[in-house]
C-alpha cells in the first residue's frame, strides 16, 4: 500500500536525524533480551556515554552517567552534533556551583537546566557517584527532550488518570510527577507485573539505555509537530448537566471524580466525539447517576492526533439527582443508537457505541489501565491477531465479486473488527474494497492507533487525508456519489464503524482523514 510506504520513507528520514552522528560503539553485555533491540538503537543513535561501555547490564547506573545520556539524548532531539554542542557551551559551564565534580556532561546538563530540582539550583554538591532512581531518570530525560523542543504535555485529569493507576503512584515526588506521568503515558517507562512503577528503585545501565532511546524517540516527533497551545474550556454545570463550549478538537474526555483536586483516579472517564454544535454536552454516565449527590467533572480537547488542545484545568462541581436517570435512545456523536442495540452489542463482548473511555483502555492494555503507546514494535506485535474478512472487489469490467483478505488488528478488537466487515459485507450497498490497512508499526515516537492495531484504512487513494483546504496529505481525493472506492458520510461503512464505537476521520475538525476509522477516534 503506497501510504505504508510513504509512512515509512518519513520514518527512515526521522531515524537518520536521530543517527546523525557518527560514534564509537558503546557495548553494554549481558543484556535482558527483551531490552535488546532499544539498548542497540540508542548506541546507534550515539545515546550511550563512553563510560557505560563493557558495563553488565543490570549493573545500575550513577548520576553522573544519567547526565552523560541526558545530555546526548538533548542533542539527538536538537538536532546539534554532541561534541559541537559541548564545544559551544565553552566557558559558561565554569558557572556551574558543583564542587564535586569536574565532569563536564554534568556541567552541560546544569546549565541546560536539567539537573535542577524545586528550587535546589543553587546546592553546590551533586554526588556524581550515587545511584539513579525511576523517577530521578525519567524527570532529567523528559527536561532533556522538552529543553530541546519535543514537549509533550498532559492536563491535570491525564496526570490524575496515569499516576493514580500505578499501585506507588502516591510514592512519586512532586518534583517528578509531570515526567513521570508523561513518560508513562508515552510508553516509554512501564508499570511491572503488580501494577507498580518503582519510582524509587535504582536504575541499570540497560533500562536507562532503553529509555533514553525512546525518550529521544518521543521528543523527535513532537519536535517535528507544530506547537499546540492549550485553551481553556469555558464550562457550564449545575444539576445533571455537564456541557461545554466547542473549541473545534476532534474528541474529548470527560472526567469524573468523587473529590475536587486530582489526588485521585478518576471514577469515570467518558470519551465524547466531538461536534459542529457550539456546545458539546456530555450524558451522565450509569456510574455517576446511581450515586447521587455531589460529583466533580473536568474535561480535556484533544486534536485527531491525540495531542492536548484544550482543558478546564479544574474540575466543576456537579450536584446528580434522581432525575438524571435516562431511558430510552441516546445519541452517540452523530449516530443515534437505541438502548437495546447497544445493550446487545456490548453482552456479546464487543465494542461498541457509547463505550467509555475506560472501559476501551480495559479492552486493550487490561482492567484498570491507562492508554499508552506500546513501548517497542515486539511489545505491539504481541497483542495482533490476523483476521480474515469477506469483501467485495471489482474486476476490470466493473463487476463485484466476493473473496477474503487478511488482517491485522489488535486482539482486543479482533472480533468486533470481524462482525464490523461481516455486517459491511452483508449490507445492501456491497461497498467494493480495493485496499485496506491495520497494524502497521511506524516507529517508537509515533502517536498513529495503527501502532496499536486500533486503525484502518481502507482504499487510501480514492479517501485521501487532506487540510480542510483540501489539499492532499496522503491520496488523491474523496469523490463519494462519483466514484464507487469513496465512504460517503452517510454510507453503511461509517454507520456500521460507528455502531460498533469506531471513530471516522472524515469528522475531524482539525483536517479529514476519509480512509481512517479508529477506536479512540485518533
Amino acid at each position: 500500500m503506497k501510504r505504508r510506504y510513504t509512512v515509512i520513507a518519513a520514518l527512515v528520514m526521522s531515524v537518520c536525524v536521530l543517527l546523525c552522528v557518527d560514534a564509537s560503539a558503546v557495548s553494554l553485555t549481558n543484556v535482558d533480551r527483551s531490552l535488546l533491540d532499544a539498548v542497540t538503537a540508542a548506541d546507534q543513535a550515539n545515546l550511550l556515554p563512553g563510560s557505560m561501555d563493557q558495563q553488565r547490564g543490570a549493573q545500575t547506573i550513577t548520576r553522573e552517567q544519567l547526565c552523560e545520556t541526558a545530555v546526548r539524548v538533548y542533542a539527538s532531539v536538537k538536532g546539534a552534533d554532541y561534541d559541537t554542542l559541548a564545544e559551544q557551551a565553552g566557558k559558561r559551564l565554569d558557572a556551574c556551583p558543583y564542587t564535586d565534580t569536574q565532569n563536564n556532561d554534568i556541567r552541560l546538563a546544569w546549565l541546560l537546566g536539567l539537573t535542577a530540582e524545586s528550587g535546589k539550583d543553587t546546592k553546590t554538591r551533586f554526588y556524581p557517584q550515587k545511584t539513579v532512581s525511576v523517577q530521578k531518570m525519567s524527570t532529567i530525560l523528559y527536561r532533556a527532550i522538552a529543553t530541546a523542543g519535543g514537549n509533550v504535555v498532559l492536563s491535570k485529569n491525564q496526570m490524575a488518570e496515569v499516576l493514580e493507576s500505578c499501585k506507588d503512584g502516591g510514592k512519586i515526588d512532586d518534583w517528578a510527577r509531570q515526567a513521570t506521568a508523561c513518560f508513562l503515558y508515552e510508553g516509554v517507562i512501564s508499570q511491572d507485573d503488580d501494577g507498580k512503577v518503582g519510582a524509587h528503585k535504582p536504575v541499570s545501565c540497560e533500562v536507562l539505555a532503553a529509555t533514553a532511546f525512546r525518550a529521544a524517540a518521543v521528543g523527535h516527533t513532537a519536535a517535528q509537530q507544530s506547537e499546540v497551545s492549550v485553551t481553556a474550556l469555558s464550562t457550564h454545570s449545575g444539576s445533571d448537566k455537564v456541557t461545554w463550549t466547542n473549541c473545534n478538537a476532534d474528541s474529548y474526555r470527560v472526567y469524573y471524580y468523587e473529590k475536587k483536586d486530582f489526588n485521585a483516579k478518576p471514577k469515570y472517564i467518558d470519551l465524547i466525539s466531538a461536534s459542529s454544535a457550539s456546545t458539546m454536552e456530555a450524558m451522565l454516565p450509569e456510574t455517576v447517576q446511581e450515586k447521587t449527590g455531589t460529583w466533580y467533572w473536568s474535561v480535556d480537547a484533544f486534536d485527531c492526533d491525540g495531542r492536548l488542545i484544550g482543558s478546564t484545568d479544574s474540575t466543576i462541581r456537579l450536584q446528580v439527582t434522581e432525575e438524571s436517570k435516562s431511558s430510552g435512545t441516546q445519541r452517540i456523536g452523530s449516530v443515534d443508537t437505541s438502548q437495546a442495540t447497544i445493550q446487545k452489542i456490548a453482552s456479546s463482548g464487543l465494542a461498541y457505541a457509547g463505550e467509555s473511555y475506560q472501559s476501551r483502555c480495559n479492552r486493550i492494555f487490561g482492567t484498570g489501565s491507562t492508554y499508552h503507546r506500546y513501548s517497542s514494535e515486539s511489545e505491539a506485535v504481541r497483542h495482533q491477531t490476523t483476521i480474515r474478512i469477506p469483501i467485495w472487489r471489482l474486476d476490470s469490467s466493473g463487476k463485484k465479486y466476493s473473496t477474503t483478505v487478511s488482517l491485522t488488528v489488535n486482539s482486543g478488537v479482533a472480533a468486533t473488527v470481524q462482525q464490523i466487515f461481516k455486517e459491511i459485507y452483508e449490507s445492501d450497498e456491497r461497498f467494493p474494497i480495493k485496499d485496506i490497512g491495520g497494524y502497521n508499526w511506524r516507529g517508537d515516537g509515533s502517536t498513529s492507533e495503527h501502532c496499536l492495531g486500533l486503525a484502518i484504512d481502507i482504499n487510501y487513494n480514492e479517501n485521501y487525508m487532506c487540510t480542510n483546504s483540501g489539499a492532499a496529505l496522503t491520496g488523491s481525493f474523496w469523490r463519494p456519489g462519483q466514484n464507487v472506492y469513496s465512504i460517503a458520510a452517510d454510507s453503511d461503512v461509517v454507520k456500521i464503524f460507528a455502531k460498533y464505537g469506531f471513530g471516522w476521520g472524515g469528522t475531524w475538525n482539525s483536517k479529514k482523514d476519509y480512509m481512517h476509522f479508529s477506536y479512540f477516534n485518533t
